[in-house]
């Protein structure tokens, strides 16, 4: 009887190692469906491309009015402030990579942060950026799936909040 016991329990590992496997290869195959597709990642910078463009989102859970994001170079310096228009829930913004002069910010990382006004008391709030899909990659020890995102690098999947 123990001897059945440790082979059903032997055989019980094996349809688990093979359903884990397939759950896997199938998570994958969803997950390279959003090659070339558009996410939305919460991150505190975002990546100017030489002549391009930021576009974001604000998460707005407490229906903050008034929502500005600031974009600030690394040295802490005030670039420019953009409006965020949307709903209660997420709030868009669109900084077309000019300064506060009109003149053109030079390429590369920008700081983000995202302010709102919650019954007269200005709060900060968490700024997403959009950024186009390039690849997917599995983790191989974990499983874990990852996104090689435009302008934000390896992004864990789990810290997508909108896809499209």
């Amino acid at each position: 009887a123990q001897f059945g016991t440790v082979s059903g329990i032997q055989d019980l590992q094996d349809s688990f190692q093979t359903l884990s496997g397939s759950l896997l290869s199938n998570q994958a195959l969803q997950a390279a469906g959003l090659v070339g597709l558009s996410v939305f990642v919460p991150a505190q910078e975002a990546w100017l491309p030489p002549e391009g463009e930021v576009t974001g989102a604000v998460l707005n859970p407490d229906g903050a009015k008034d929502i500005t994001v600031g974009i600030y170079d690394f040295a802490g310096r005030l670039v420019r402030t953009v409006q965020a228009e949307g709903d209660a829930a997420r709030a868009g913004f669109h900084w077309d990579g000019l300064d506060a002069n009109g003149e053109r910010a030079a390429p590369g990382f920008y700081e983000l942060r995202a302010m709102g006004n919650v019954a007269g008391e200005i709060v900060a709030l968490e700024p997403m950026v959009r950024g186009q899909v390039e690849s997917v990659s599995i983790d191989r020890y974990s499983g874990a799936l990852s996104l090689t995102v435009t302008g934000l690098g390896v992004v864990d999947l789990s810290k997508v909040r909108q896809i499209g």
